[in-house]
């Protein structure tokens, strides 16, 4: 069976290649080699695109982007269309084609997934609100000013 890989997955694969032992925090992090890295793993993938707040944009439609998170294991795939406020569940293993939503037949998978989806969700927001999205100092406008990109 074919299943989805990560991007971060490269990084442990070059190590793998030159015989290097990757840092404690990507040690569990598979590796495309092919060897069984004893881990399981359900992967999250994110839209970049989110619905903008602008209210004439909202207006016009210009705001309307898809909005999509997904969870995707061994068997099961959920998705949350943020917009439609809709989730659906998928049996990988007896629909690959995702034809069937099973979410309404299987609420407790559904809800295991979700609550899993929206934890992941709400620590990725707050690692990216953390002191990185914080305003610039009136130093850092200065030099951005100076650099010609204000």
């Amino acid at each position: 069976m074919t299943r989805p890989v990560e991007t971060r997955w490269i990084f442990r694969t070059v190590l793998d290649f030159l015989d290097i032992e990757p840092p404690e925090d990507r040690a569990n992090v598979p590796s495309l080699t092919g060897e069984p890295s004893g881990v399981e793993h359900e992967h999250l993938v994110r839209s970049s695109t989110r619905p903008t707040q602008d209210p004439a944009d909202q207006a016009t439609g210009a705001g309307a982007h898809v909005w999509l998170s997904s969870l995707v294991g061994e068997r099961w795939k959920l998705i949350i269309d943020h917009n439609m406020g809709r989730s659906m569940l998928f049996d990988l293993l007896s629909d690959p084609g995702e034809t069937n939503d099973r979410f309404d037949e299987m609420p407790q998978i559904g809800a295991e997934l979700r609550n899993a989806l929206q934890r992941t969700n709400a620590a990725i927001e707050t690692t990216r609100t953390g002191p990185s999205e914080s305003a610039p100092s009136e130093e850092h406008l200065r030099r951005l000013r100076a650099l010609g990109y204000l």
